[in-house]
């Protein structure tokens, strides 16, 4: 069941999207942009299943290997715990560059964030720091718990819906919605499981934008994803 959810945006898709429905997929055209969370509930409310089949969340500017939803598939058939699997994913299609996995957000972490952009010695500090961090999810080639899988690309049993009543939460209009699901999924006892076979190419922040184009609504949207999530997962300190 393949379902795109279009959200309104600058640009018309209406070719694409043509394309893709005379190809079976089902186009959900939404009134309103409400953001990667609420694009994906949108959608997922018009699936159906049984709690052992899958669900794949899935960014427009990703592009799976051949074999990569063969190992993700296999990891969760195979590992009863695992609550969400991710592929090891690049930013290009020459994979020259591996992305880290995510550092999941926190007081710490916002502190440590902000003396970094206040003192240079403190950004090296926590460069190498966080570099010593992911130098295991680079090497392994072993399937790897983390405290947090990119929301590029996520694989997890229909099961987990139903558990957690919602997988990726519409109040974050952008951003920490994948951090807000590591957090619920691993207070459930469950695991968030990178699987290295499994390889994928995000080109990133193709819909957000970089830059200048990065400080209007997205911006606005990252920052109330952020406090939300502070406000949900940390102490008032």
């Amino acid at each position: 069941d393949l379902v795109v959810v279009d959200q309104p945006g600058q640009e018309d898709q209406g070719i694409h999207l043509a394309a893709l429905e005379q190809e079976g997929v089902r186009v959900l055209r939404s009134p309103i942009n409400d953001g990667y969370a609420g694009g994906m509930a949108r959608g997922l409310l018009g699936t159906e299943g049984e709690p052992d089949d899958l669900i794949l969340l899935l960014n427009p500017d990703v592009l799976l290997a051949g074999d990569c939803l063969v190992h993700l598939v296999a990891h969760l058939a195979l590992n009863k715990r695992a609550g969400v699997v991710a592929p090891r994913t690049w930013l290009d299609e020459g994979r020259s560059f591996l992305l880290p996995t995510p550092q999941l957000p926190g007081g710490r972490t916002e502190l440590a964030d902000l003396a970094a952009a206040r003192w240079p010695l403190m950004a090296r500090w926590v460069a190498a720091r966080r570099a010593r961090k992911d130098w295991k999810s680079w090497l392994t080639e072993q399937p790897l718990e983390c405290e947090m899988l990119p929301g590029s690309c996520l694989l997890m049993r229909r099961s987990l819906q139903d558990e957690l009543g919602v997988l990726l939460d519409p109040a974050f209009p952008l951003y920490y919605e994948d951090a807000d699901l590591a957090k619920r999924v691993q207070a459930s006892g469950k695991s968030t499981v990178l699987v290295p076979k499994a390889e994928a190419v995000h080109f990133g922040a193709r819909c957000s934008g970089t830059g200048e184009a990065f400080e209007g609504d997205p911006r606005t949207r990252w920052k109330e994803s952020r406090d939300l999530y502070l406000s949900r997962h940390t102490n008032w300190f």
